[in-house]
């Protein structure tokens, strides 16, 4: 039974719980819509609450204000600086949680309390992972721990995933990674024929593309993760009570 375990190893589960609900929380508090444009004000682009672009919006003189060398620039400009403004309102969320726990923030309601229950069910899932696993000698888990961490790390593993969206006949490419940021290449020969309505419907185009392109979720753990995983759960089942 998970409730056997000694109270030490459940306090190590729960720091662990507690990190990921306080991060639940923060996500929470982000804005659920950020809107930005280029330094010109000609391009507007809408961060939907998921992170990622969920419109992008051409002015009507984006000729005289851009011109077709520079559209593709001002689209990636607008999207660099909407993740920078969500990612200073994720700062401002956790400077207020952690004035919060210090006192120096009062009057507001716990934002964590709604986490609660998610916390106690994370704990006791941990816990009764570690009961069901017959762990294998010490060593053996030890020299496999070392096997792991001594394999080269592949910058690869990291890298978000991304989709790309193309239309124009290839005059019109723009990828988005599963962080939000995004590159367009615009062929100013073909841009400059088109309005600002046909624009921003070719961009938005793209746009559609590139994300029904990106994995739903959060990206599968690499194969060396899963493996700390599992070699963690088993060092956890070797300490707990018989």
């Amino acid at each position: 039974m998970a409730d056997n375990f000694p109270p030490e190893l459940r306090e190590i589960a729960q720091d662990l719980a507690w990190v990921e609900m306080t991060a639940a929380a923060i996500r929470a508090t982000a804005p659920g819509r950020v809107e930005t444009t280029d330094r010109s004000g000609t391009v507007r682009l809408v961060l939907g609450p998921d992170g990622l672009p969920e419109s992008i919006d051409v002015g009507q003189d984006w000729q005289r204000t851009l011109g077709s060398e520079s559209i593709g620039a001002a689209v990636t400009e607008a999207g660099r600086a909407a993740v920078e403004k969500r990612a200073e309102h994720w700062s401002e969320a956790l400077d207020e949680r952690t004035k919060s726990e210090t006192g120096e923030s009062t009057g507001t309601p716990d934002e964590l309390e709604p986490y609660a229950d998610a916390l106690r069910q994370s704990v006791n899932s941990m816990m009764e992972s570690a009961a069901r696993i017959t762990p294998r000698p010490l060593d053996a888990v030890l020299r496999e721990f070392n096997d792991v961490l001594s394999e080269p790390f592949d910058p690869a593993d990291m890298e978000p995933p991304q989709g790309t969206g193309v239309t124009g006949f290839g005059k019109l490419t723009l990828t988005l990674r599963s962080d939000g940021t995004l590159s367009c290449a615009v062929d100013p020969h073909w841009a400059a024929e088109l309005s600002a309505e046909e624009l921003t419907e070719e961009l938005n185009r793209a746009l559609a593309s590139a994300r029904a392109e990106l994995p739903d979720g959060i990206a599968a753990p690499t194969a060396a993760t899963v493996r700390l995983q599992a070699l963690t759960a088993e060092l956890l089942a070797m300490i707990r009570p018989t």
